[in-house]
């Protein structure tokens, strides 16, 4: 099926199926439900774990809760900042890898 050049030049181009572009999406698709039912499982488990009632999960419980109550935020704002910063290049390099 011919589309309209949007360059501007007044010629047709055909679509084309590209098996790699296909299988890459495919793979993708695949991959994050995966990873998506995977970590469901691992966070069910953990819960499950800790709710329970022997004395020593729950002293693990407690824990665990009172450690994510004294991190600080500050402490990491070099580390997320970081992250963002690299998230960001990764994208510009994506974009203008399309265009370039």
């Amino acid at each position: 099926m011919p589309l309209p050049d949007r360059g501007g030049s007044g010629k047709m181009r055909t679509m084309t199926f590209d098996l790699f572009y296909s299988w890459r999406w495919l793979l993708v698709v695949v991959c994050t439900i995966y990873w998506i039912v995977r970590l469901g499982q691992s966070l069910w488990g953990w819960y499950a774990f800790l709710w329970a009632g022997e004395r020593s999960t729950e002293m693990t419980r407690r824990y665990l809760f009172v450690q994510f109550l004294r991190i600080r935020v500050h402490r990491f704002t070099l580390e997320l900042a970081q992250i963002v910063v690299l998230s960001v290049l990764f994208a510009v390099v994506t974009w203008a890898h399309r265009y370039v």
